[in-house]
This record gives structure tokens, sequence and C-alpha cells, in this order.
């Protein structure tokens, strides 16, 4: 877990995620360029070996569906608490799903 990235939109967050080979990426659904539903699955086609997708997302309940069929591992709020972040990490570390209770 040594290496981290930020990106500003969905095109940076693959090509960030094609140079540090993250085990678990954390995006939002709302980004620019491309969306987080999109570049979730992008991501999984050419990052098969990263399982664990958790997206803090806006309390939308139709974005829950759509993120689930992209291959999204969770869901979470933006304004989630950081224990219920870290919470949803380590579940979906353990291949687990995890939506977030508050939707």
């Amino acid at each position: 877990m040594g290496n981290s990235g930020e990106a500003q939109n969905g095109l940076v967050a693959l090509q960030l995620a094609k140079k540090l080979r993250p085990d678990l990426i954390i995006m939002d659904i709302s980004m620019p360029d491309l969306n987080g539903i999109e570049a979730t699955s992008r991501s999984l086609l050419s990052f098969p070996d990263c399982e664990s997708w958790p997206f803090p997302c806006m309390r939308i309940g139709e974005f829950l569906i759509k993120m689930l069929k992209a291959g999204a591992s969770g869901y979470l709020l933006k304004d989630c608490a950081s224990e219920e972040l870290i919470d949803a990490v380590h579940v979906i570390m353990k291949n687990r799903l995890y939506i977030s209770l508050r939707w």
C-alpha cells in the first residue's frame, strides 16, 4: 500500500491506475470528462486484478444500481464519516460488498 494518487477527472483516474496499479480505487461518480461509472467499467476491463472499488457518491439511489452494474464493490456517500470509509475499505479488501446504510 505504498502508492497513492488523486485525479481531478475520470480520464486522469484511469491514467493513474495504469501507472500505480492500486489494490483499491475510491472514485466519485460525478467527475468531469469521464464519469465514475464509465471510469469504473473501463478500469475493471483494464485492471482485473484490482478487485476492490468503493465509490463515494451522491445520495441518489439510481446511481447505486448503475455503479454495481459497472462492477463496483461498494457504495458510500460523499459525506460519510471517516470511520465508515475505513470500515468499507476493510470489508471490500476481504472481497465482500459494502453498501452504505445511509443512502
